[in-house]
């Protein structure tokens, strides 16, 4: 888990703050304090958060938990600014920045560690921005992440800073390099909120990059706006036996992932039916892509799957459920396939396994009552695939979609009711 842009290492600004001496000249002005700060001990009885000791630096050999095996972390290096070939050296100025940060009053450095073990599991800071204003920065080494201890470390370390008796803030900032979606979730899950996407709010390793940006005031500490949607990977059996899985699409660094978007989105027959999408679909429009499938599950409107085999490899189709966010539900499905997965049965496989979790097994406020498909006239491949999961035709809505003409065509509406698709799990086939 790692929010912020910045990571163990002697403490400095990011991206356009100026130089150390600059930056500590302008907390003299804004939201620095005006004496030292006793360095609280907080605990939740999972995790502590307190001082950071020379015994957490380390050496960064094999197995060890450390600040200098948390920078060395690949993930680390990727969403921070972490001196790269980080070693105790580093640590120890750290360490050594730290305990200034908290004799000046400009920055809050804490070690997150086990509360029973005391064992490093990471650190937090707070940095003095605007009056009465601080940015959050945080990391956990690769062994600590996936347990939720960093929602954990983030309630206690704001908590304490929006309290009268610590740092009385009015207002926290989180920043994150674009695609940091851990970070993201972590502070969406305390109540950070306002995401937004700025371009170029960063640098990184000397590329200008964009940066996401939210905020949290005291009222809003443990309360998400919204919600989240997780994405479930879901066990799919086709007609010929064969197993296959439902499941959230790679990111854009996968290449065979990329490839695999690529070849079914720039295909002919997809882009005949999709005219929405690029044209020609280019590698770039494919990492574009997959960067973005994890936005609609973040703001609670869209869950995109993809169909791989179950013992791995690249998907071979896109499947949209969209419009969670509409008032009374009624979500929409789409699909397109790569054109070595048509005529197999897969699409149909997919899709009545998506049915049947929307309708009987997804949580309260995913699971639906309705569903519905919207087909250009012209796909009867498509509309034999909803029919085939269940759906009804029940109406046509007239010159809806762009033909290649330039004319337009029309689009028939089909749905599927709870009440009409029995009950229970369904596998696929």
């Amino acid at each position: 888990m790692l929010g912020g842009c910045h990571a163990p290492g002697p403490i400095a600004p990011r991206g356009k703050s100026g130089s150390a001496p600059e930056k500590a000249q302008r907390n003299d002005r804004v939201g620095r304090q005006d004496a030292a700060v006793d360095l609280p001990e907080l605990s939740d009885d999972v995790v502590r958060l307190r001082a950071l000791h020379t015994d957490d630096v380390g050496t960064g050999a094999p197995g060890e938990r450390s600040v200098v095996s948390q920078s060395r972390d690949p993930e680390t290096t990727r969403w921070t600014t972490v001196p790269l070939a980080y070693n105790p050296e580093l640590g120890g100025r750290f360490l050594a920045d730290g305990a200034r940060g908290w004799a000046d009053g400009s920055t809050f450095t804490f070690a997150i560690t086990d509360a029973g073990s005391d064992e490093f599991l990471g650190s937090l800071d707070l940095r003095a921005d605007l009056m009465r204003t601080y940015r959050v920065g945080f990391g956990l080494g690769p062994w600590a992440r996936g347990r939720g201890l960093m929602t954990r470390a983030l309630r206690l370390a704001l908590g304490w800073a929006f309290a009268s008796d610590g740092l009385a803030a009015e207002q926290v900032t989180w920043e994150a390099f674009a695609g940091n979606w851990a970070s993201r979730k972590a502070a969406w899950r305390v109540g950070f909120r306002g995401f937004a996407t700025v371009r170029g709010l960063s640098e990184h390793r000397g590329v200008v990059t964009d940066g996401w940006i939210a905020t949290l005031r005291p009222a809003e500490l443990g309360h998400p706006e919204g919600r989240w949607l997780d994405v479930p990977t879901l066990p799919v059996t086709t007609r010929d036996g064969s197993a296959w899985v439902l499941r959230p699409w790679r990111g854009p660094d996968d290449e065979a992932e990329v490839a695999a978007a690529l070849r079914a989105a720039g295909d002919a027959v997809t882009h005949r039916w999709l005219r929405h999408l690029p044209h020609p679909y280019t590698e770039s429009d494919a990492r574009e892509f997959l960067a973005s499938r994890p936005e609609g599950p973040a703001t609670g409107s869209t869950l995109s799957w993809t169909l791989g085999p179950a013992s791995g490899g690249p998907g071979v189709l896109s499947l949209t459920a969209f419009g969670f966010d509409r008032p009374y539900g009624n979500p929409e499905l789409g699909w397109w396939a790569d054109p070595a997965a048509r005529g197999r049965g897969l699409v149909s496989a997919a899709l009545r396994r998506a049915v049947g979790w929307l309708l009987h097994e997804a949580p309260v406020g995913v699971r639906t009552h309705r569903l519905v498909a919207q087909i250009d006239a012209g796909n009867h491949a498509s509309a034999r695939v909803a029919l085939a999961a269940g759906f009804t035709e029940f109406g046509r809505g007239h010159a809806e979609d762009p033909d290649p003409a330039g004319g337009w065509s029309d689009c028939r509406y089909f749905e599927l009711l709870r009440a009409d698709a029995g009950s229970g799990a369904v596998t696929g086939g």
